[in-house]
């Protein structure tokens, strides 16, 4: 037998709507918006008032960085990678993630900002991107300059500390970007160095902690 569509006119869907006959989805049924394809926001855990994290579907390519700007986007603020570390602390980071896998974020911005900053008083970030080496070892390192970097340290830290190739190296160490650059005399630094170097910035507390704990042993003589 052939089925027929079947046509709600304007009349029966005004009785229906007097009526108090909702004609919203079931829940539990299949869902329409396409919510959960690979690159899109979870759209009824957005409209979920109960909960405090969105959902993000992940997509070929993605990682914490992209998936931090696409967020940055959602939430209507600016546009920036930095918010990895949140992300990667509420998604248990470190794993490999794949299309199709949910990364979990805070709804609101405010949320998301306070977690980040708050992983870098405690340190997280920072024992993260060491133990990690978050951006990586490379076999031929880059040339950096020491001049360039000293007044970017300069202009962080203030007058009161010495920035001089001691301080420069213990800041590239702490930041794991050691392994990654040699310092030179030529000038000038590159965008995406600036933000390597700058993504997260040690207070003077945190690099003395950890000059501290890696000073080299020395051997005692009998």
């Amino acid at each position: 037998m052939k089925e027929e569509n079947i046509k709600i006119s304007r009349r029966l869907m005004a009785l229906l709507v007097a009526g108090g006959i909702s004609m919203a989805p079931i829940p539990g049924s299949a869902l329409t918006d396409n919510s959960r394809d690979p690159g899109t926001f979870v759209k009824y855990v957005e409209q979920d008032e109960t909960t405090e994290y969105g959902e993000y579907i992940v997509k070929e390519g993605d990682n914490l960085s992209r998936i931090s700007e696409k967020v940055c986007s959602h939430l209507r603020i600016e546009i920036t990678p930095k918010y990895w570390p949140a992300l990667a602390f509420l998604n248990g980071y470190p794993r490999v993630i794949k299309p199709g896998e949910s990364i979990i974020f805070p709804k609101t911005d405010d949320k998301l900002i306070e977690l980040n900053e708050r992983l870098q008083e405690i340190g997280w970030t920072s024992r993260y991107k060491q133990t990690y080496k978050v951006y990586g070892t490379k076999k031929t390192k880059k040339p950096l300059s020491m001049l360039s970097v000293g007044g970017l340290l300069y202009e962080i830290y203030g007058p009161e500390v010495c920035v001089d190739e001691d301080f420069i190296r213990l800041y590239l160490e702490i930041q794991g970007l050691d392994d990654s650059y040699y310092l030179t005399d030529r000038d000038g630094l590159d965008n995406d160095t600036v933000f390597k170097l700058t993504d997260w910035i040690p207070t003077l507390d945190e690099l003395k902690q950890y000059r501290k704990e890696n000073k080299p042993k020395t051997k005692v003589k009998k």
